[in-house]
């Protein structure tokens, strides 16, 4: 017998069985059992058992069953009553209180792995207080009903995480608080054993998430707090930035608007934005959401007229925004188009650091050839374990991979590394580690002499991606003209805003 079944009556059967199952955080217990069939036994003397103290008044037995237990205690008519042990034929035991055959009052069951519960029973029932310790060395102390934890309790996890509050047949429901570390930890509701209504999740002494949750998952209104100068708070769907919400930065400017799949939408509009104003003409310290600048230029450089880049840019955008469905779908898109000597133009990077990928079919026969766009941050690690070679490592890193290496498998890899890739290396070798793979000579300049704050998603566009795709010169006068309209933009913004006020 284990923990997972119940101690079965001396004189009739209980079907009843548990089935371990886990789920995102922890380890816990499902009940799934019907009402154990009872032998009717109705001798003279019935009193409950609730006491360790042994009554004189009753008699006391030593006997074997047919099942092979063996029992030892209080009795009333040959059947167990009062205080008394059994034995099992598996090695499990229970010593306790009681009642017409069942365990009843207070009583400690051990089972054969080592498992116990300690507390009270109803009619071989846990019910009432009672601690139970599990053979992985998980324990729950706290209220049961009817075999189940319910009620309010503590359950503590082999990783040392605990729960601690409301339950509700054998699920973590209502109320509660789990505990990783003293930095780490969620209080608020719960329902189904799922973060599910209210509640606030630590992920470190400044950063944390305070708002809605549904089913495990950040959904509706909520704030998460970076640090304490940059915070966004705003609506959310199943962990992603989606609709209105306002995004705080450490200078104290801020951007309100849409959000799609945790990027920014943005047009020629946020040209006059202090925050695009900054890191086009100022600091470059502040890290702008991903597709701020993105929205932006390409905007700006279709009003410009350069239609070829702002027709990429948009596609570059539209792609970011896909969820794991939408690049399946769009893998077999862009594989056709490579196969039919055409390019297209990724964000790429990940998590921490955007660059851009162009795929271009056609140029190299019988090889795509794959274009990385990159600003230079982030990338110290990298060359740390790639010994920096001029001829490889510039802001234009090209790579050529053979045709029937780039499956859609892979180019769906590459649509979705941003938004699911956490190491640069990996991000890079998403394509270096292809087979066939090959790095070209690159007249691009060495990666280390550029960028100088955290602005990666204006400037790989901006210094990189402009100064391959015109001719020369003419990226470097996109640039000014830009400078130049982002200042009057900006100018003309805060003549209204003064207006207003005044």
């Amino acid at each position: 017998m284990s923990i997972n079944s119940l101690p079965p009556p001396l004189f009739s059967s209980a079907p009843f069985k548990e089935k371990r199952k886990r789920d995102d955080s922890s380890l816990h217990l499902e009940s799934e059992k019907t009402d154990p069939k009872r032998s009717k036994i109705e001798p003279s003397i019935l009193k409950e058992p609730n006491r360790q103290e042994r009554n004189p008044f009753l008699p006391k037995i030593s006997i074997r069953f047919d099942n092979g237990s063996l029992y030892e205690g209080e009795a009333i008519d040959g059947v167990p009553h009062g205080w008394g042990k059994c034995s099992y034929p598996d090695g499990s035991s229970y010593e306790g209180g009681w009642m017409k055959g069942f365990c009843h009052g207070k009583g400690k069951y051990i089972y054969f792995d080592g498992s116990f519960y300690e507390g009270q029973w109803v009619n071989a029932l846990r019910e009432g207080k009672g601690k139970c310790g599990f053979s992985d060395g998980t324990f729950y102390d706290g209220e049961w009903v009817r075999d189940c934890r319910h009620g309010m309790g503590k359950r503590t996890y082999r990783d040392g995480s605990f729960y601690e509050g409301e339950w509700n047949g054998n699920h973590r429901h209502g109320r509660g608080k789990i505990t990783f570390s003293e930095s780490e930890f969620y209080e608020g509701e719960w329902a189904n054993n799922l973060k599910h209504g209210r509640g606030k999740y630590f992920f470190s002494d400044q950063e944390y998430y305070d708002g809605e949750w549904v089913n495990g998952l950040i959904h509706g209104q909520g704030k998460y707090v970076y640090d304490e100068e940059e915070y966004f708070e705003g609506e959310w769907i199943h962990n992603v930035k989606q609709g209105r919400g306002r995004q705080i930065y450490p200078n104290g400017d801020s951007y309100e608007g849409e959000w799609k799949n945790n990027r920014m939408i943005t047009n020629i509009k946020s040209l006059s934005d202090n925050l695009f104003f900054d890191l086009l003409c100022g600091s470059h310290l502040i890290s702008p959401p991903d597709g701020y600048c993105l929205g932006i230029l390409q905007d700006y450089f279709e009003k410009k007229g350069h239609q070829n880049i702002a027709n990429s840019l948009k596609e570059a955008l539209r792609c970011s925004f896909l969820t794991s469905e939408g690049a399946e779908i769009e893998s077999h898109v862009i594989y056709d188009a490579l196969h039919h000597h055409q390019s297209r133009l990724l964000c790429y990077g990940t998590l921490d650091h955007e660059m851009g990928l162009q795929l271009e079919g056609g140029v190299i026969p019988g090889f795509i050839l794959c274009k990385l766009y990159n600003s230079g941050e982030g990338l110290e690690e990298f060359h740390e374990k790639n010994p920096l070679d001029p001829d490889q490592y510039k802001l234009r890193f090209e790579v050529k991979v053979p045709l029937e290496s780039l499956t859609p498998l892979v180019i769906k890899t590459l649509i979705l590394s941003q938004q699911e890739t956490e190491d640069i290396e990996i991000a890079y070798g998403h394509i270096l580690k292809l087979s066939g793979a090959q790095i070209l000579p690159s007249d691009s300049l060495p990666w280390k002499t550029q960028q100088k704050g955290k602005d990666c998603s204006l400037q790989w566009i901006n210094k990189v991606y402009l100064e391959s795709e015109l001719p020369p010169g003419q990226g470097k006068q996109i640039r000014q003209l830009m400078k130049q309209d982002c200042k009057e933009a900006n100018m003309a913004k805060k003549r209204v805003i003064l207006e207003i006020e005044s």
